[in-house]
């Protein structure tokens, strides 16, 4: 293999992880920049509050919302803006290939993304809502472990270490709960999401035999579409979302 040969194969995959070095220090810095930026607006808007706000809101819930809150507004900002500009890509490169292999293909493609996408969506939606129950309930739990740790010698002074745990114990069941039933929703998620991505391949890819079979398409053109197909054009959306709010759980 000669040096020129060498070159052409080498430059490209060069090229492409700097590209891919610079997309992430890119993202990476400003999502930094961005969290920064929001922590200090939000203090400021909360130290600004009246008294009577402090009076109704726990310490722990504020801290919450300055630390998770936070976090999460980055990954969304950075991580899944980058998946779903690269995924937003994908499809319209994606699907002008598959329109010059078969638009008949392409087009029932095109209706059976939008069913499973809506169906998904509504598993997101309630997804999301237990996703902040969750996090309000971590808030609760974590601003009665404050006030405990915060008046320990009146608690050994009365001996009510066993009422702190109780009390503690209650809140963090409250927030088990919850959690046991969103991982009930990610199992559904996964699942629904995996059999819905299968079987509109499996409708489009049989739709596509019968063409073949009947002489409106080629073989070559039947390999060529579920190439394109394959990457990720007739699938149900990603599950970024679901990554994010699983990692909410997790505070």
């Amino acid at each position: 293999m000669n040096k020129s040969t060498l070159k052409v194969l080498l430059l490209p995959i060069l090229f492409r992880s700097i590209c891919r070095a610079v997309q992430a220090w890119l993202f990476s810095s400003t999502g930094e920049r961005i969290v920064a930026r929001l922590r200090l607006n939000l203090f400021t808007h909360l130290i600004h509050q009246e008294i009577a706000f402090f009076d109704v809101t726990s310490t722990g819930e504020l801290l919450s919302r300055l630390s998770v809150d936070t976090q999460i507004i980055k990954t969304a900002a950075t991580s899944n803006l980058s998946e779903a500009l690269r995924n937003l890509t994908s499809a319209i490169i994606g699907i002008g290939f598959m329109f010059s292999s078969s638009w008949k293909l392409t087009l029932l493609s095109l209706v059976v993304v939008p069913v499973t996408a809506v169906t998904m969506r509504r598993f997101r939606r309630y997804l999301k809502q237990l996703s902040h129950t969750i996090q309000a309930a971590a808030a609760v739990a974590a601003s009665v472990a404050e006030e405990s740790f915060g008046a320990i010698r009146t608690i050994r002074s009365f001996a009510q270490e066993g009422y702190a745990v109780s009390k503690y114990s209650e809140k963090v069941d409250e927030r088990l709960k919850i959690g046991l039933k969103r991982a009930k929703v990610v199992g559904l998620y996964f699942g629904g999401q995996n059999a819905a991505s299968k079987l509109s391949i499996f409708i489009v890819v049989s739709y596509g035999a019968y063409l073949t079979i009947t002489g409106s398409m080629t073989a070559g053109s039947l390999t060529s579409f579920i190439l394109y197909s394959l990457t990720g054009t007739i699938q149900v959306p990603d599950n970024s979302y679901v990554r994010s709010a699983t990692l909410v759980g997790t505070y």
